[in-house]
């Protein structure tokens, strides 16, 4: 038996409500935003410098301003492509 579209577009929006992964993102997205760039910046993150930059985007990663991406300890551009 098959739902009508409407049944399963009310199923999908029922179980990502109500879903564990969500609400966590959610929580974690939030706490992060609340940090001032200075504050992000005294918990270890800073800007990417002029190399990193240049091998995200050849690696074909994209930002509307880079100066605005701060990354961590340790990160690195390797493991990023086309995000």
């Amino acid at each position: 038996m098959r739902l009508p579209d409407h049944d399963i577009l009310k199923a999908v929006k029922a179980a990502r409500v109500g879903s564990e992964v969500v609400k966590e993102v959610t929580k974690a997205k939030a706490a992060f935003a609340l940090l001032s760039g200075s504050q992000r910046r005294k918990d270890g993150f800073k800007p990417l410098d002029p190399s990193r930059i240049r091998q995200l985007e050849a690696q074909g990663n994209t930002a509307s301003d880079w100066k605005e991406i701060l990354v961590g300890v340790g990160f690195d551009p390797k493991y990023r492509g086309h995000v």
